[in-house]
């Protein structure tokens, strides 16, 4: 007998993929996807199939999530650099 597909498993795979190719902002979403839909699978093995789609949406959330954050860390920095080297005075005449 098989099981129906978890509907929300395509969907973390889906968000995962897009999170991992450049829509960063997608990765939190998925990662509560994978989450929620593993719950769900583990809840009711008898009712659910689509375990790995749901795995690899996780994971690649969390992949996606780390590289949002790094991209951000990145930009504050940036930022911060611009700002420090546009306002520094030495002191000297130019």
């Amino acid at each position: 007998m098989t099981y129906p597909q978890h509907p929300r498993a395509t969907a973390a795979l889906t968000l995962g993929i897009l999170a991992v190719l450049g829509v960063a902002v997608l990765a939190p979403l998925a990662w509560y996807y994978g989450v929620s839909t593993l719950r769900d699978i583990d809840r009711e093995p008898g009712r659910w199939q689509g375990r790995g789609q749901a795995k690899a949406g996780l994971v690649m959330g969390i992949i996606g999530t780390v590289l949002l954050v790094l991209g951000i860390i990145v930009l504050l920095l940036m930022v911060t650099g611009i700002a420090v080297i546009n306002g520094y005075d030495s002191g000297y005449p130019s």
